[in-house]
């Protein structure tokens, strides 16, 4: 149950753009009940601050958990962009 109190304040974070904070709830909530909800969430976070390698990771375990990604993360990157 505190996995899913945990997720739910990552939640909120996320809704006010605080992403570090949201990032510790999902770490909570993993480290407490590993799913691949979670992980989904954490690796929404990660890719939010962009943190696109550890945003794949994440993804890769929700994958492995049996769950799906519907949108994966892409962090494009503007060098040599005008």
């Amino acid at each position: 149950m505190r996995a899913t109190f945990r997720e739910k304040a990552g939640d909120l974070e996320m809704t006010q753009n605080n992403y570090s904070a949201a990032l510790k709830e999902y770490d909570d909530a993993i480290g407490n009940h590993p799913n691949s909800v979670s992980f989904k969430k954490r690796a929404a976070a990660h890719c939010k601050m962009g943190n696109e390698t550890l945003a794949k990771a994440d993804e890769a375990k929700v994958v492995e958990l049996g769950g799906t990604i519907e949108n994966p993360c892409r962090i494009s990157s503007k060098k040599g962009k005008k």
